[in-house]
Parts: C-alpha cells; sequence; structure tokens
C-alpha cells in the first residue's frame, strides 16, 4: 500500500499555489475536482515546460494542465475506431476503461492557443525516446490493467526529467490492477497517495 501523505507535506508550496479551471466541464470517466485542483498545484509548483500524459480521453485534463502552465503538452492515447491504426483487440473492459469516439475532443473544440501536441499509438510500444529524461511533468492516467499500470510507470520514470514529477490518476480499489502496480513500484521507487484523492506523487 503506498503511504498516503496531504500534498502540503509533500510539496509545501502546492497549498498557496492559485490555480484556474478553463471552462471546467466535469464528465463520466474523467478525474474529479479536488483532483483536479491538487493537479494544477502540482503543475504550478513543478512550472514544467513539457508535460507528457499518457491517457488523453477527453482531454479536460489536457486542457487545463495546459491553462496553467506555459509548457509543451504531448497526450498519448489509443487511436479510435476510424483511425488507421485503431486495433479491435485493444482491451475492452468497461468497468475499468472507457474509451471516447473523440480523444482529445476538449481541446481540438477549444479556439484559444494550444500547446498541445496530440499522438496516438499503444502506450506499451510508443517511441518515447525524444522524451527520455526531458518531461517536467509526466501524468498517468491510461490503461487501468496491470500491464498497462506497470508499462506505463516505467515509461514515465524515463521520461521525468531531475526535479520533475510523476503523477498517477485511479490508484483507488475500483481500479485494482492500478493499485497493484503502484503497490508493487513503491519498493523501489518512493511513492506519495495525496490525501482526498486518488492521485499518487513521484518527485524525482
Amino acid at each position: 500500500m503506498v503511504e498516503k501523505k496531504p500534498l502540503s507535506e509533500l510539496l509545501p508550496a502546492a497549498e498557496a499555489a492559485p490555480v484556474s479551471l478553463l471552462d471546467w466541464r466535469p464528465a463520466y470517466g474523467g478525474i474529479l475536482l479536488e483532483e483536479m485542483v491538487a493537479l494544477l498545484r502540482v503543475v504550478r509548483v513543478i512550472r514544467p515546460s513539457l508535460i507528457f500524459e499518457i491517457g488523453t480521453y477527453l482531454g479536460e485534463t489536457t486542457l487545463q494542465m495546459a491553462a496553467n502552465s506555459r509548457a509543451e503538452v504531448h497526450t498519448l492515447d489509443l487511436p479510435p475506431a476510424g483511425h488507421a491504426d485503431f486495433d479491435p483487440s485493444r482491451p475492452d473492459d468497461p468497468e475499468l476503461d472507457v474509451y471516447p469516439e473523440v480523444p482529445g475532443r476538449r481541446f481540438a473544440d477549444y479556439a484559444g492557443p494550444s500547446r498541445i501536441i496530440q499522438h496516438f499509438g499503444d502506450s506499451r510500444t510508443f517511441d518515447y525516446a525524444p522524451f527520455a529524461g526531458r518531461a517536467d511533468l509526466v501524468f498517468v492516467d491510461g490503461c487501468h490493467h496491470e500491464e498497462f499500470a506497470a508499462s506505463d510507470s516505467r515509461k514515465a520514470l524515463e521520461m521525468v526529467a531531475s526535479g520533475g514529477a510523476v503523477l498517477w490518476h485511479d490508484y483507488a480499489d475500483y481500479a485494482p490492477g492500478v493499485m497493484r502496480a503502484l503497490d508493487a513500484l513503491s519498493t523501489a521507487v518512493p511513492l506519495r497517495h495525496i490525501a482526498g484523492t486518488s492521485l499518487v506523487l513521484h518527485l524525482a
């Protein structure tokens, strides 16, 4: 079990960090408001130049991270139906994962300036080499199956820069694969479960 701590103890400056929500639109399968605020407080404190997100979904988190930083934000999700690389054999468990018809719809609809770069591919085989050691913040919110969560975690740790942070979503009973993957990882890497959320934090 990953040890639980208040964000104020893990990153004292985060407690007073102001955040802004750009046309906030909560949705089923997305991040809760209190989790979004915690995530964005980490973003504000870290002040990233490059963010990598594994698991785009609707793109709400992607958009809010971009709105609360000056970072170039890269986001990765499985190709949707109709995409040339769509794989119908992908995990299909509605109790664990949700797949939107249009990944990233929220930032695609946004009319303002964007620093968001969208990628499609299987997170287990995607080429992360250009981002190795360069991402000031990595947000892992992809497939909840243990195999994916463990692989995504390894890739995230390879990408994160010194002084940066990795955040995972869905460390909760409803996602046992994520919990097993992070419990195993916590024996080798310092992880902390942010109290009041399903977020887990690693400071590099």
